[in-house]
């Protein structure tokens, strides 16, 4: 199987990842309802409260900053996914800071 073949799935599907990650690796949903709905400004609380950007992992190695296209969650936009778990309606920096909490 040639190599590029396998680079594109690894680029394509959003649970795979050619560098390391976290032990709760954040997605941010890219999607045009969640710009709509001011995701720019969710991922700008995470990365302040995160102090890490797109691409970079925390210090004690717990969180990871991930933009991902739509994975469904355009009912509760702005939303991420943690662990697999859709968090939405995070419109606040108080909100964000309270599901970071639940991974202490």
């Amino acid at each position: 199987m040639p190599v590029a073949v396998i680079y594109d799935c690894l680029n394509f599907y959003s649970a795979l990842s050619t560098e390391p990650r976290a032990k709760h690796p954040i997605q941010v949903c890219r999607s045009i309802v969640c710009h709509i709905n001011d995701n720019d400004k969710t991922l700008e609380y995470l990365k302040e409260l995160l102090g890490i950007d797109i691409g970079e992992v925390t210090g004690d190695g717990r969180f990871s900053l991930e933009a991902v296209t739509c994975f469904g969650a355009c009912d509760v936009a702005p939303a991420v996914r943690i662990d697999g778990v859709v968090y939405g309606h995070l419109d606040t920096k108080e909100k964000i800071a309270g599901v970071l909490r639940q991974f202490a």
